[in-house]
């Protein structure tokens, strides 16, 4: 039988060791999924750890955030291969755990595990000549758009899939889609369902496992994960739809404060004031089916919510097929986590006013009135959902649908906010969107810059809740989200005077196809792309860009966009048809800089290095090269030459080799051989050309 709340004290420490085991056995067969702002890497296994180290979910413009994610399953009454009765049995997914032999077995489907069906192939990204587009296809890559529609996503790009047996007779089909719609890019949907397949089957491994088909009771499904929205993984993990009244399911995580003598709020840079970590990150529940026989959604679902784990040691093993342990974790299905440590309030059934008397729910971690993540959980913030329970005969299954998604402040407004801050000029017109510790610390905002910066932080929670909000949309809508037309291969060549930007006629097989349009972003591609030409009909191919300043480098994407006149009712008011939508910005968006290739300098005298001085203060302004701070470039230079730079004392710091024709060559990260920071001083550089002549260039650095 169960215990009872105070026998579950110790079986916090024991739920976790099962989310924190070493890898068992991992395959490594996987889908990346890279069409818009979320990516994803999708295995076969239905593993969401990080088995490939630095493959983890990211969010465009920000740092990684879910880097260790896990699923659970429980039943309860279940009769294994010898006859042996669990009073309760758990299955799943691990953190840092992934046994495919025998607990979540890949199952082989047309001599594949996992299948990415993409409704057109990526188009060709050619940069002076060489292209970076993905290599495709790849095994299991199939150009499919009628079996994408056929499997309920008619307006999804990309649909990644696989099926996984799980040890206790469940098998999931998961099914992943991806879109690269506007207000569709910041998020992907996970839809699984769960089927009970109980009865003999044979192992990836070649072993015979004459499990019982029976019925299965009880079941919970329940998703955990470490979520580090600030990059330092000490952020606030909290929970929103456990209370009322709320209008989503949401588990997410957001910046915190830490022990600093400035407001740390959004990691501003100390230096430049750029916010580094604005981001907020989280799940998003979508809809969990009532019962094996009700489809509809369950509005009380997810049943149980935590925020806030303790970190343990990830060092220990476990014996996940201990029914000791299986009997504790079961435990959390059904009653929910205990609190945290002495002193800190948990609420079960309602307690806390204003909660929902059908959820099982701590206080949510934010909440708890503690000042620093750190003090809080003495390790990483992270979220806890559990779904059920579900009884289930032999065939009968459920559905479970969820996302993740991110948000938070662009590129240039981390500028603009973080420079305002630093000249203490911040400013902030509404209502006020300090979160929970910043209303119970006053302490931690001293200043009204320091309290305009931190709402314009905060309004990343919008921008999260927002993407979720377009999830829900779009499941509850059968994913026929407007389709655009796909976008055109490109080509990208730098010349001395301009750039030119070609592109193919891919995009005019769509029947409501209506022109192209071109962006451009200068110095980075983590800024905002700016519209710079716009064409009707499919005329026109390419486009040169004479506004390009030498010294500045650029990136560029094409979009297609219809004429709406096929399109049903987007997310923005549900109602309104035919309205115009483009392809997505990622498919063909160049990641390589391209500059103007001015032709090389007569003399060796044309030589010149620009700027000089370099400053970092005017760089970090923005008043030399936008979005890149660490640049100098090397201008007159003839056609080939190495570049050798000295210190004034005569070390060599760092060698160019300078070989592509043009006249420039730019050292783009002012570091060392052995990639250090050159410090403020006087440097030297020798040019000499194949022929043998040489030429000496002196340049100041000032940091």
């Amino acid at each position: 039988m169960i215990k009872n709340l105070k026998t579950r004290g110790s079986l916090f420490v024991c739920i976790l060791l099962i989310f924190f085991c070493v890898d068992m056995v991992h395959a490594d067969i996987f889908k990346w999924i890279r069409i818009g702002r979320m990516w994803d890497c999708i295995f076969d296994s239905g593993d969401q750890t990080r088995p490939l180290g630095s493959y983890r979910q990211t969010y465009y413009n920000s740092s990684v955030w879910a880097e260790n994610r896990a699923w659970r399953i429980g039943v309860k009454d279940w009769t294994d291969e010898n006859g042996k009765l669990w009073a309760y049995k758990t299955s799943g997914m691990s953190i840092y755990n992934c046994d495919e032999l025998f607990d979540n077995m890949p199952m082989e489907v047309e001599d594949f595990t996992i299948k990415r069906y993409v409704r057109f192939a990526p188009p060709d990204v050619k940069i002076q000549g060489v292209n970076y587009a993905p290599i495709f296809p790849q095994e299991g890559d199939i150009v499919d758009p009628d079996y994408i529609d056929a499997a309920g996503a008619p307006g999804a790009d990309q649909l990644v899939e696989s099926w996984i047996r799980t040890s206790v007779g469940i098998v999931i089909h998961q099914k992943v889609f991806a879109f690269s719609q506007d207000n569709h890019d910041d998020y992907i949907i996970y839809d699984w369902t769960f089927e009970n397949a109980t009865g003999p089957y044979t192992t990836p491994g070649g072993t015979f496992v004459d499990l019982p088909e029976q019925p299965l009771k009880g079941v919970y499904f329940a998703l955990e994960a470490w979520l580090n929205a600030d990059g330092s993984s000490y952020g606030w993990s909290t929970n929103y739809g456990e209370r009322e009244g709320d209008s989503l399911k949401i588990a997410y995580n957001y910046p915190a404060w830490d022990n600093t003598d400035y407001d740390s709020y959004g990691d501003p840079n100390q230096t430049t004031g750029f916010l580094q970590e604005p981001h907020y990150c989280g799940w998003g529940v979508l809809h969990v089916d009532k019962s094996v026989n009700d489809t509809s959604n369950d509005p009380d679902q997810p049943r149980a919510y935590a925020t806030g784990l303790q970190k343990f040691t990830t060092s220990q093993q476990h014996d996940q097929y201990d029914p000791t342990v299986c009997e504790l974790e079961y435990s959390t299905f059904e009653y929910g986590f205990p609190a945290l440590s002495e002193g800190q309030k948990a609420y079960y059934f309602g307690l806390e006013v204003g909660a929902s008397d059908r959820t099982l729910h701590q206080l949510r971690m934010d909440e708890r009135k503690i000042k620093f993540v750190r003090d809080a959980t003495k390790g990483r913030g992270a979220v806890y959902l559990v779904m059920g329970p579900w009884d289930m005969e032999p065939g009968e299954d459920f559905r479970i649908v969820y996302c993740v998604a991110g948000g938070g402040l662009c590129f240039e407004k981390r500028w603009e906010i973080g420079r305002a801050w630093m000249n203490g000029t911040c400013t902030w017109e509404g209502e006020d969107k300090i979160p929970p510790t910043g209303k119970d610390f006053p302490e931690l905002i001293s200043t009204e810059n320091d309290r305009a910066k931190d709402n314009w932080v905060s309004t990343g929670k919008d921008s999260l809740f927002r993407n979720v909000w377009a999830a829900k949309w779009n499941m509850n809508n059968n994913y026929n989200v407007p389709k655009a037309p796909p976008p055109p291969s490109v080509e990208v060549w730098g010349r001395p005077d301009k750039i030119d930007i070609k592109w193919g006629n891919e995009s005019e097989s769509a029947p409501d196809f209506a022109g192209y349009r071109v962006y451009r972003a200068v110095g980075t591609p983590d800024t905002t792309f700016v519209k710079v030409f716009e064409t009707l009909g499919s005329g026109v191919h390419q486009w040169q860009d004479r506004d390009a300043v030498r010294g500045f480098s650029y990136y560029y994407y094409v979009t297609a966009f219809d004429d709406g006149s096929m399109n049903q009712p987007g997310v923005e008011d549900g109602i309104t048809p035919g309205k115009s939508v483009e392809s997505g910005r990622y498919y063909n968006r160049t990641t390589e800089p391209v500059s103007l290739t001015r032709a090389g300098g007569e003399t060796l005298d044309d030589i010149r290095v620009v700027p000089n001085p370099y400053n970092i203060a005017a760089a970090e302004a923005g008043l030399q090269y936008p979005g890149e701070n660490d640049k100098i470039v090397f201008m007159g230079l003839p056609p080939e030459c190495t570049i050798r730079i000295f210190t004034q004392s005569g070390d060599l710091v760092k060698t160019l080799e300078h070989v592509d024709g043009s006249g420039d060559e730019p050292w783009d990260d002012l570091t060392t051989e052995s990639r250090q920071i050159i410090v403020s001083g006087i440097y030297i550089a020798h040019i000499e050309t194949p022929e043998g002549e040489q030429s000496f260039v002196k340049f100041a650095i000032v940091r």
